[in-house]
């Protein structure tokens, strides 16, 4: 069963910085404002295909299983969908569901700013024959499983953005650790903590890199991020939620053969063959035939958490 992602231009700057020819010979010389309004009219579409391969037994032995995929772009950046008329960003995404349901996916996952701009998918149920998943179950398990690298008893965790549909599910999630769920009110506790599991929807970074403590570790979850990289020696950023995906050379749509890298067409600034976890719950969904919607809505059941984790150990699938 196929699957997509749904993904968009965070800003204008990354329009710019697109591979696509057409885009980034217009909006490199226009201004930011300029750029929008020309992207307001353009219509979602499908960006890039490819295909994965994963072990569908967890044993070597067995052979490998090809999965296709593709990434459908709306275009329209964060800013956007956060001050345009609701009925037009809704009405833009359900055509963008609309051209994955109709190049033969089954189930798309909302990335980035397209599942807070949709009530976390809520708002496109019965909008569209695709199934809908926001990526968070799975996003929730591989952020836990990056802390758990970094931690040491006695260590102090925080969430920042804690009261959100993410960070909420985390602090559930880590709730036998000494954890704290940071908004608004308690930003400073952050600089108190250890290891600070950054996970809001803020557009603008709220943490200042130069006061958090000694050492600290930073999982940055957050889409856009947190927390600017150039930090202090001692503080170690993470790329939170970042997965390895199952590779098999044969399947590879990589033209120059290097050794089974997949082309996604966008360049996350990752390393090879690695995802976003929001990206890869469509894969693991889609590879395990599990039609319908799956993850959506602001609270977190923890069970399918555990259950997306299980599926995508034994498709392959780890974490980075």
């Amino acid at each position: 069963m196929k699957s997509a992602f749904l993904m968009h231009p965070l800003d204008a700057g990354y329009v710019k910085r697109s591979r696509h020819k057409f885009a980034n010979v217009w909006a490199r010389v226009l201004p930011d404002s300029a750029v929008e309004a020309l992207l307001k009219n353009i219509k979602p579409y499908v960006h890039s295909r490819f295909s994965i391969g994963a072990n569908d037994s967890g044993n070597d032995e067995h052979p490998v299983k090809r999965h296709d995929s593709m990434i459908i772009i709306l275009p329209l950046t964060s800013k956007q969908m956060k001050e345009l008329p609701k009925e037009f960003v809704l009405k833009k995404m359900i055509e963008a569901c609309d051209i994955a349901y109709k190049n033969g996916a089954e189930v798309i996952s909302l990335g980035a700013y397209t599942a807070i701009a949709s009530n976390q998918g809520l708002d496109l149920v019965g909008k569209t024959k695709i199934g809908l998943t926001t990526g968070r179950a799975y996003t929730v398990y591989v952020v836990m499983e990056q802390a758990k690298r970094y931690y040491k008893k006695g260590m102090k965790i925080c969430v920042v953005g804690g009261d959100g549909a993410i960070g909420s599910a985390v602090v559930k999630l880590a709730s036998e650790y000494d954890i704290i769920s940071i908004n608004r009110d308690n930003i400073d506790s952050v600089y108190q903590c250890d290891i600070v599991i950054s996970a809001t929807s803020d557009l603008n970074k709220v943490i200042d890199a130069s006061r958090l403590k000694q050492n600290a570790v930073v999982i940055d979850a957050a889409k856009p991020s947190d927390i600017s990289r150039k930090v202090r020696e001692d503080v170690k950023v993470v790329d939170g939620g970042v997965v390895r995906v199952p590779t098999a050379e044969s399947f590879s749509l990589d033209s120059k053969g290097a050794g089974g890298a997949i082309d996604f067409g966008i360049d996350f600034d990752l390393g090879k063959n690695q995802a976003y976890a929001c990206m890869a719950e469509a894969f693991i969904l889609g590879m395990n035939d599990m039609k319908g919607n799956y993850c959506l809505g602001k609270e977190m059941d923890l069970k399918k958490v555990e259950e997306i984790g299980r599926k995508g150990e034994r498709m392959g699938f780890r974490v980075v």
